[in-house]
């Protein structure tokens, strides 16, 4: 079983494409979307922290200062402001990770989506539908032959998945 740090670790590898430096250049998707300038991953052993490969070394810096310093409550605004002073921020992401160490294996009604069964997605998930072949698997629960909940590989690598839902 893998320590938090290293899980956490293997979270920003399934989300972000890294180069040579170990800094994030674009999301770990097919559109090759920019990555955030900045990415904080807080576990009950500590943290791994990303930075963009355009975010400027003193930036770097000051920001690192922070997180090393006391007061929990001050290192969120303060990452922020260091942020800001480069350029403003228009988007802030924060969510929780989770992990399955045992595979349950009661019965549920979610179906793998298949060749013969995808069109059940197109009502409702369109995009999805259109995005199968970097998706996979995928499962879906179904009324009336129309998919209403979907579980997808939303970004993935050799080692973990970052599983995607939508209702």
């Amino acid at each position: 079983m893998y320590h938090h740090l290293e899980l956490m670790s293997i979270q920003a590898r399934v989300l972000y494409i890294h180069d040579h430096a170990g800094r994030i250049t674009t999301i770990n998707e097919p559109t090759n979307q920019p990555a955030p300038r900045f990415f904080w991953g807080q576990t009950v052993a500590g943290s791994i922290v990303r930075f963009h490969s355009d975010v400027p070394n003193h930036i770097i810096h000051d920001i690192i200062q922070f997180l090393n310093q006391g007061d929990s409550t001050k290192r969120l605004p303060n990452v922020i402001h260091a942020l800001e002073k480069d350029r403003e921020i228009r988007d802030l992401w924060m969510g929780p990770a989770f992990t399955f160490h045992e595979t349950v294996k009661d019965y549920t009604d979610a179906t793998l989506v298949t060749e013969e069964n995808k069109y059940c997605l197109e009502p409702g998930f369109p995009t999805l539908l259109s995005e199968l072949k970097f998706r996979g698997p995928c499962f879906m629960v179904t009324e009336n032959n129309m998919a209403v909940s979907v579980c997808f590989s939303a970004r993935s690598n050799d080692k973990a998945a970052e599983a995607g839902v939508e209702t």
